[in-house]
């Protein structure tokens, strides 16, 4: 058996290395294509298909490459075929490896009906119908003309406040962060982050600003609702005012209760020895809240 070294040197950068069989010559993967296009000869030319400059070498006499990406050689070597749509049944041509079912009008129409169904698996509260392509609405047992009808008046008011509603789907991604990493800024819960939801202190939903948007709990939440609704129907102030007073008589509450603040309260709220949750704490939050909002009127 012929013997060979192990130490020798890369053809390409000269570098000493062990090598373990008698064909490895270079050091590196890098080095051994490094080396290939070096001693390759690289010609100009031009894509067969859109005409752009491109580079390519020759193999066995032949260019390697002859069109600038594999998309503009799909476009120019796939036929172009005659289809028909299964929805309309008009002609259309495609272009590519496979069949495609819908013309491209049928298909938006398609996409936006069975985007909009796995929402609404996904999420019962999506409204259907807001879209545009046609087919919303379906499932509800409604005549044509009617459906028509409720779509246009949807479509027409989503186009009159298209800004607003863009200003809205922009908030909710920082909503959600913060409802995540947060507490309830008026009685400090924070064991189950599902529980906790985001409320716009001038209950406008397009200012997304952060120094619009609180942390409160489920049950604090629907309490301030309330309480707002209420305050602006007798009084002539504004929402972020009524959340400042809440706070405050909050934090009254607790002093006089000598109760611990909102960085401390959630350490006492975990299951207890006796079986006990946290069910019965919030039981307890419920009808401190809901004494909170008179304490606040007799202060005014």
């Amino acid at each position: 058996m012929e013997e060979y070294s192990k130490t020798r040197n890369c053809l390409y950068c000269g570098k000493e290395f062990e090598g373990s069989t008698r064909h490895h010559k270079y050091c590196s993967s890098r080095c051994k294509e490094a080396y290939r296009l070096a001693h390759l000869e690289i010609h100009e030319g031009i894509c067969k298909g859109c005409g752009k400059p491109i580079t390519y070498k020759l193999k066995a006499g032949k260019p390697t490459r002859q069109y600038c990406c594999a998309s503009c050689q799909v476009k120019h070597t796939v036929p172009t075929r005659v289809l028909r749509c299964i929805d309309c049944g008009k002609e259309f041509q495609f272009t590519g490896r496979t069949r495609k079912l819908r013309c491209e009008k049928c298909w938006k129409k398609h996409r936006s009906v069975t985007n909009m169904a796995a929402r609404a698996l996904k999420n019962p509260s999506i409204q259907l119908g807001v879209g545009s392509g046609g087919g919303q609405n379906k499932d509800l047992d409604l005549p044509d003309s009617v459906r028509k009808a409720m779509n246009a008046t949807k479509r027409k008011y989503y186009a009159e406040n298209a800004e607003r509603m863009r200003a809205i789907a922009r908030s909710k991604y920082r909503e959600r962060a913060l409802a995540e990493t947060g507490i309830c800024a008026i009685c400090g819960y924070s064991d189950n982050k599902d529980a906790l939801v985001v409320h716009h202190k001038d209950m406008d939903r397009a200012n997304g600003e952060s120094s619009n948007l609180v942390v409160l709990c489920a049950n604090c939440h629907m309490i301030l609702h309330k309480e707002i609704k209420r305050r602006q129907k007798i009084e002539n102030i504004s929402a972020t005012e009524i959340y400042n007073q809440m706070c405050r008589a909050e934090l009254k509450e607790r002093n006089e209760a000598g109760k611990p603040d909102m960085a401390t309260r959630t350490e006492g709220s975990e299951e207890s020895e006796s079986g006990a949750t946290h069910s019965d704490t919030s039981s307890s939050d419920m009808s401190h809240h809901e004494a909170a909002p008179e304490t606040d009127d007799n202060a005014i």
